[in-house]
């Protein structure tokens, strides 16, 4: 008997502590809209900010696979001050679901990026305390007086890649739970390849020529828009020459197994750009050895004269998006560029003249 007694006494005690348990829990989840993560513990709102790099010619979210350094900065709607600013960097950015964790009071903010190896190497952004003053700034080259450039500052090195995001009036709530922000990047920076070939195949010999781009793109605003007129003179990063022999592969018609084979020569110059936009005039221009003009192009109008199947895109989106250039221009027996013929991306231009 007594010990049936003492049993019961055992199955109340457990039943007690388990209905403890259990409205402690219900208090715990009736007070918080939303579940809790495992890391919070509390009510309190959390807020974690992703990054997204959609805006490009690729396709899916290239975030994980080209961004590498991230600096992100909040600032106060009200006051326009930055508040807030964390840098991560590295292969936890690669990982699946990657999200920078944010600390800040609930408020109105402003959210600015500036990302990729570039804007903390051969760029940088300025600690800043007010909105207007998170620009970011291109760092290299020495200023100095060329012929082919005139005062300008010559940048001779490969530039490294240059990201940018903002999301703007994003109130960060008081109520409890996650919240998350996605930040849009656009790449800032811009690869392009020039080729220069003979049109009767003859060997181009690089040293008989010099490449230069013009630009004034060397700053960049909060707003990611161009600040500033500084001449910036870019030399190529890489320059090289090759040839390729071709053979009428069998199974193409009689008429091209007649041809011989032949052999195509090239001379390749590579560069790195700032930020293209349609409201500067960015120049191309290539010398022979005597210092005289063989070619010099507007690159705005060349790039968005031949957006091909993305015609339905205004020209600075596509500027944006597309950040790897083409260029083969063709010489005559003289060495002179034959403006009839040049070839940008995939596309070939050919002008004719018209009898009216």
């Amino acid at each position: 008997m007594v010990k049936t007694v003492n049993r019961l006494t055992d199955i109340v005690t457990a039943t007690k502590a388990l209905l403890v348990v259990l409205l402690t829990s219900a208090v715990t989840l009736t007070s918080c809209n939303k579940l809790l993560y495992d890391y919070e513990g509390d009510c309190d709102p959390y807020y974690k900010v992703r990054f997204e790099y959609t805006y490009h010619m690729k396709q899916g979210d290239a975030f994980p696979y080209e961004v590498n350094d991230v600096t992100l900065y909040l600032v106060d709607d009200n006051t326009g001050k930055v508040v807030w600013q964390k840098r991560e960097s590295g292969e936890v950015l690669g990982r699946s679901g990657y999200m920078m964790d944010v600390d800040v009071a609930p408020g109105t903010y402003t959210l600015v990026a500036w990302c990729g190896d570039g804007h903390a190497s051969t760029f940088k952004v300025n600690d800043a305390v007010a909105k207007e003053d998170l620009q970011c700034h291109l760092m290299v080259g020495e200023t100095s007086t060329e012929t082919s450039c005139g005062t300008a500052r010559h940048v001779k090195q490969d530039i490294k890649r240059l990201y940018y995001g903002r999301l703007e009036a994003q109130e960060f709530p008081t109520t409890e739970g996650t919240h998350i922000f996605t930040v849009p990047l656009i790449k800032d920076t811009n690869d392009i390849h020039v080729l220069l070939q003979h049109l009767s195949g003859d060997l181009v010999d690089i040293s008989e020529f010099s490449f230069t781009i013009v630009d004034d793109n060397a700053h960049l605003g909060w707003d990611n828009r161009l600040i500033g007129t500084e001449n910036i003179c870019y030399h190529p990063w890489a320059v090289s020459q090759g040839s390729a022999t071709t053979t009428p592969d069998s199974d193409s018609d009689i008429r091209e197994q007649t041809r011989a084979e032949s052999t195509h020569s090239a001379a390749l110059a590579e560069f790195t750009v700032a930020r293209l936009l349609t409201d500067r005039q960015p120049r191309l221009i290539v010398r022979n050895d005597l210092n005289e003009v063989v070619a010099s192009i507007p690159l705005i109008d060349y790039f968005t004269m031949l957006k091909g199947h993305h015609t339905d895109m205004e020209d600075q989106e596509f500027l944006d998006r597309q950040d790897d250039y083409s260029l083969v221009l063709f010489l005559d027996k003289n060495k002179q560029w034959v403006k009839t013929v040049i070839k940008i991306l995939s596309w070939q231009m050919v002008y004719q003249k018209t009898e009216i």
